[in-house]
C-alpha cells in the first residue's frame, strides 16, 4: 500500500474487516448486477448468458450507469506478474 500511488498513479486506502462484515457499495452493485443478469438470460428464448464474459457485455449494454469490467484468467496471471514485479522491486523480503 505504500507504493500504491507511485505504482498505479491513484491514491488508495484499505480497510480490514473481519468475514462478513464491511460489506461495501460494490458488493450490493455486484449482487444487483448478477440477479439481472440472471433475470435478463431467462428471459431469452435462444440465446441465454452462458459464458464468464457475457454477463458483463450484457451489463455494459443495458447498464450504462455502471462500468464493468471482465478479467479472464490470462489477464488475471498477467496482472500477478506485474504485481509481482512491483512487489519485489519494493520489498526485498517478499517471495
Amino acid at each position: 500500500m505504500c507504493y500504491h500511488e507511485e505504482d498505479f498513479g491513484i491514491t488508495a486506502e484499505w480497510h480490514f474487516f473481519a468475514m462478513s462484515h464491511g460489506k461495501g457499495p460494490c458488493d450490493g452493485i455486484g449482487g444487483m448486477l448478477k440477479r439481472l443478469a440472471a433475470k435478463a438470460s431467462l428471459h431469452r428464448l435462444d440465446n441465454q448468458i452462458s459464458t464468464p464474459n457475457e454477463p458483463s457485455l450484457w451489463a455494459s449494454e443495458n447498464l450504462p450507469s455502471i462500468k464493468v469490467h471482465f478479467f479472464a484468467e490470462k489477464d488475471y496471471a498477467e496482472e500477478t506478474k506485474i504485481l509481482k514485479h512491483i512487489l519485489l522491486q519494493n520489498d526485498s523480503s517478499f517471495e
